[in-house]
């Protein structure tokens, strides 16, 4: 970050050729010392120099970023753009961004009241790779496990989707030779409960169980997913993440999302035209010091991307903010390539920064009450640096979320002034369709179940009567028996070759002569005539309804 004096000790992010390079900015200042004001500005200027800027986090829950949509209403920040506009041009007047909300598609959404104009969306299980599966399951990416998930998320077909997922991660793990029959669980997916050897499908059941109720990971064709192409080609609007109806309970499935949104972008990056600014709020929520369980992975992911990402695509950015420096992965602070710092709330905070970035009693000063109140120390730039003093920032022309605004009742307000500006929405018929489409699949993964559970049941019969058969002695009565016996399984074996060749749920490759009389032990010319003489059954069987039908109306 590149950095220059401006009169009365405004900076800007602007270098001395008008462009904006791309840096890893962090912003550590205290509760209320107005980092997201700063944040935002300084977001004016990357989309005001043709960036395309990315918000990948709410931590607050409270849409903060999409508040640019608003022009400014409060006293202090009106006073303030006053000011700058007679320092930098017009710009700064009191004004708005273009807004596209997103926000994931999950069952808690309302649907009994109209909403804000979000862009409900889902997440295609195919796009999901080795990084997203390893926070899922908590385990490293070489693990067995994410292996098993990686593997099944590059196999599904494009219809598939949760419940087939899940299915298809245990069918692999029994091809293995590792599980013993036991009766499907519905509450968790129809896997199969209780089997001591399946361990890996215990963590991959625990991973997938929260998207029941968030059923935002969807099918590769279903018409909600994001449009990344799309996306990514839209520099005219700030594109904010929130997921403030999943809320803080969920913090595992939040943090996915971001880590999601992350890889993504980079995955997606031949479509960019534009630089990119991907913008963190409270980074410290998402990389903590030290982090543990999924934190870990997540922390890694964000800490790899930032430190790799400045050259891809066109150029990306980054911003982040915390309100206390310690809280910060001490990984991710060290890859900042430009620090911005405030006052800080804590003198512990104060000292351990000091100390890691050796600084004097001035600074320790400076941070703990400076000299005057907003203003930021600057590391990491070429022209200025701490020793030179704090400066101020731009405020942003738009909106900035205050304590006391709610975000809902703020867009009912400008919707009943401009409601083609700011439309309500109702997600009502949208909620009944993936409801809908997570049943359908539900019912289709059930009547699989069923029918390969009385396939095994005739198997275990057939298996039984030859067992009798061969118990059976010499005698008329005995060889009566034995010769019912071998017609009764004659019958049953006809019926088990035509039902493998008529059921559509195997490939049809699957179901030719040759391999039907090959599961059944007959040669290929057996097993056709097995399937043309059940055939034959079922049409008299038909005939005979038909017939009896027929007497019982001609004697009413």
């Amino acid at each position: 970050m590149r950095i220059v004096p401006e009169q009365n000790t405004f900076i800007s992010p602007i270098d001395k050729y008008g462009r904006i390079p791309n840096q890893q900015i962090g912003i550590f200042a205290k509760s209320g010392y107005s980092k997201g004001l700063i944040s935002e500005g300084l977001v004016d200027w990357y989309h005001k120099h043709g960036f395309l800027i990315f918000i990948i986090s709410d931590p607050k829950m409270e849409n903060e970023y999409a508040y640019q949509m608003f022009e400014p209403e409060e006293p202090y920040h009106l006073a303030h753009l006053r000011l700058v506009s007679s320092l930098v041009g017009a710009w700064k007047l009191p004004g708005k961004q273009n807004v596209k909300i997103y926000h994931p598609f999950t069952n808690d959404l309302p649907t009994n009241r109209l909403l804000p104009n979000f862009n409900v969306f889902t997440v295609p299980l195919k796009s999901l790779g080795r990084n997203e599966w390893s926070m899922l399951s908590e385990v490293h990416g070489e693990n067995e496990t994410v292996t098993l998930l990686l593997k099944a998320s590059e196999e599904i077909s494009d219809e598939e989707g949760l419940y087939s997922f899940a299915h298809y991660v245990q069918n692999s793990i029994k091809g293995k030779g590792s599980a013993k029959k036991k009766k499907p669980d519905w509450k968790n997916f129809g896997l199969e409960s209780g089997v001591a050897t399946m361990k890996e499908l215990t963590k991959v059941s625990s991973a997938l169980r929260p998207f029941k109720r968030h059923y935002f990971l969807a099918k590769q064709n279903c018409k909600y997913n994001l449009d990344w192409k799309n996306i990514l080609t839209d520099q005219k609007n700030y594109h904010v993440f929130v997921s403030n109806f999943i809320g803080r309970k969920e913090e595992k499935v939040t943090d996915f999302l971001v880590l999601y949104l992350l890889e993504s972008i980079l995955k997606n990056k031949q479509y960019l035209k534009h630089p990119i600014l991907v913008v963190i709020p409270e980074i410290s929520y998402l990389c903590p010091y030290r982090p543990y369980g999924h934190k870990e992975f997540l922390a890694n992911s964000i800490k790899r991307n930032l430190k790799t990402m400045r050259s891809e695509g066109r150029g990306m950015s980054s911003l982040s903010d915390s309100q206390v420096f310690g809280d910060v992965d001490e990984d991710l602070r060290g890859s900042f390539t430009a620090q911005l710092f405030g006052e800080l709330g804590d003198i512990k905070d104060v000292e351990n920064l000091c100390k890691a970035l050796g600084y004097g009693k001035t600074i320790k000063e400076q941070l703990s009450q400076a000299e005057i109140p907003r203003t930021y120390l600057i590391r990491g730039v070429e022209e200025g640096s701490v020793e030179d003093g704090g400066y101020l920032f731009f405020y942003p022309k738009a909106m900035h979320c205050e304590p006391h605004y709610n975000f809902e009742e703020m867009y009912r307000k400008h919707n009943r002034e401009n409601p083609k500006e700011y439309p309500m929405k109702s997600f009502k018929m949208m909620s009944e369709d993936m409801k809908k489409m997570f049943k359908e699949e539900e019912n289709r993964i059930k009547e699989k179940v069923k029918r390969k559970q009385k396939q095994e049941e005739d198997e275990e019969k057939r298996k039984k009567a030859e067992k009798e058969t061969k118990k059976l002695g010499t005698d008329d009565v005995q060889k009566e028996k034995v010769k019912n016996t071998e017609e009764k399984n004659k019958e049953l074996l006809w019926k088990l070759c035509h039902e493998m060749r008529n059921d559509e749920s195997i490939d049809l490759r699957e179901r030719s002569y040759r391999k039907i009389g090959i599961k059944f032990g007959v040669d290929k010319k057996t097993a056709q005539s097995y399937i043309e003489k059940w055939d034959k059954e079922l049409k008299k069987e038909e005939g005979k309804d038909f017939e009896e039908g027929f007497i019982e109306d001609e004697d009413n």
